[in-house]
């Protein structure tokens, strides 16, 4: 994946699907470096609409919010 790629794709796309194949070989900093974008902007644009990385898992998932904090923001 080039960077070009990376930054037209839908952000759940991104999160979900072709990064979390990329993760099963690479690390972040690894798939960072193959897309071509600093390490600390890649992870802030995962983290865009709410994608959390669970290093265990080595994987992306949603983040979502209960209705007790929902409703408290």
């Amino acid at each position: 994946m080039d960077k070009q790629t990376f930054l037209t794709m839908s952000p759940s796309k991104r999160g979900v699907q072709e990064i979390n194949k990329l993760l099963q070989d690479h690390d972040l900093k690894e798939i960072s470096d193959l897309i071509g974008i600093p390490s600390i902007s890649f992870r802030k644009m995962m983290r865009e609409r709410d994608y959390i990385y669970h290093k265990a898992d080595k994987k992306y998932y949603p983040f979502i919010l209960s209705e007790e904090e929902k409703n408290t923001n």
